[in-house]
C-alpha cells in the first residue's frame, strides 16, 4: 500500500467521484518522502479535534461555497 493510498480514497468518497484513480510513477510528485503521523505531536499532548475525512468534508464543502470568489 502506498502512502497515498488511504487519502486519496477519502477525498473520493468526500467528492463522491466515482471514477478511477490512478498513481503514475513516472511523474514527479515533490516530496522525495511523505511521513504521515502524528505520534510525535501525541506525544506533546496534541489530539486532533476532527477526523481525516470529516475535515476533508469541511474543506471539499467551503471549498465549493467559495470556488467562484476569487
Amino acid at each position: 500500500m502506498r502512502a497515498l493510498d488511504r487519502p486519496k480514497g477519502n477525498l473520493a468518497r468526500v467528492t463522491g467521484f466515482k471514477g478511477r484513480l490512478r498513481f503514475d510513477a513516472s511523474r514527479p510528485d515533490g516530496t522525495p518522502r511523505k511521513l504521515l503521523g502524528v505520534g510525535r505531536l501525541e506525544a506533546l499532548g496534541w489530539r486532533a479535534l476532527i477526523g481525516l475525512e470529516d475535515g476533508l468534508l469541511d474543506a471539499y464543502r467551503w471549498y465549493q461555497s467559495n470556488a467562484n470568489c476569487a
